[in-house]
């Protein structure tokens, strides 16, 4: 028993490291619907760290702030399953920047090296395109002493000046943590002098940008690990209703959903292939897992145009 008990502290400290340090990385999970502009708050974890970043979401009333389409544009979120993204401005022709952020799952470690992505598509809205797009770490929250604006200046970003408006643009990079960072922010954190823009008219310069699928790890290859990077897809108090257990699993596992409707389960394995798929119509769902070998896998539930992932090691 004490063997077991140690490995599998030693697995989940590895995962752990390992692990995207991002809560809700792609905004899927939420508290409520956003029905309006500058509700980033209605996303778990996140809030603006400058006025005013935006929320939306395919379970939105409001078309203004709707995916696909919504009032600046029309776009799929990056990965065409999920339901949200957010959106900032980066660049106008007076001063003006608009920057998102939330808490890691955990600190930075000094001395370590970490990786960041994060994908950008220019919104239909913007009659100029802008690079310098980029994320900031820092050891507090936004607060009046501690306002996040253009110091020319982020460990990550995009020299690049983005322009598409039909795909999205992947920005990443990598830096050596010089501090025990907690945060991370979203934006353009270099004054008008220090960006590039490209303007498709004559008019002042806007650039706003939709922002998806964000990621900071120790490993470079974490936020590709399983198929989808969607998150949960539910709110806060549908999660609440949803049990997988045991985990780890020795046999069998056992899944309760909200509801006995129609649903799908899949499992993948550690690299990503698909190694179980059935439907169900009950609300309390037994899979037998015994032939299963032992290591970690995405268990990813579907109901009611919502996705549930969860990762679950199976041992022996």
């Amino acid at each position: 028993m004490k063997k077991l008990l140690l490995l599998i502290f030693i697995f989940f400290s590895c995962l752990l490291q390992a692990q995207n340090l991002v809560p809700n990385p792609s905004f899927e999970d939420y508290s409520v619907c956003p029905n309006n502009y500058e509700q980033i708050d209605r996303a778990d974890y996140w809030s603006s760290y400058r006025p005013s970043p935006d929320y939306y979401n395919r379970c939105s009333p409001n078309i203004d702030v709707s995916v696909p389409a919504n009032t600046n544009g029309f776009q799929n979120t990056s990965d065409s399953i999920c339901n949200a993204f957010a959106g900032i401005v980066t660049y106008f022709s007076w001063p003006f920047r608009e920057f998102l952020g939330t808490e890691l799952i955990s600190p930075l470690v000094i001395g370590e090296k970490y990786f960041v992505s994060f994908k950008v598509s220019l919104a239909e809205i913007s009659n100029c395109g802008s690079n310098k797009i980029g994320v900031m770490l820092s050891t507090m929250p936004y607060n009046n002493t501690n306002q996040y604006q253009t110091k020319n200046y982020s460990q990550i970003y995009d020299t690049t000046i983005i322009i598409d408006k039909t795909n999205w643009t992947e920005i990443h990079g990598s830096f050596i943590a010089d501090s025990t960072y907690k945060y991370i922010i979203i934006g353009n954190f270099f004054d008008d002098s220090h960006t590039d823009v490209i303007k498709f008219n004559a008019l002042n310069c806007l650039t706003y940008y939709y922002i998806d699928e964000i990621c900071l790890s120790k490993d470079s290859l974490i936020c590709n690990s399983f198929p989808n990077t969607c998150g949960n897809g539910i709110s806060s108090n549908e999660k609440s209703k949803i049990s997988i257990f045991p985990n780890p699993i020795v046999d069998q596992i056992t899944i309760e959903l909200p509801t006995n409707q129609k649903s799908s389960i899949k499992i993948y394995n550690s690299i990503g292939q698909l190694v179980f798929r059935a439907n169900f119509s009950e609300k309390n769902i037994n899979i037998d897992l015994s032939s299963f070998p032992e290591g970690m896998y995405m268990l990813q539930a579907e109901q009611n145009n919502w996705v549930f992932n969860k990762k679950v090691v199976v041992i022996k």
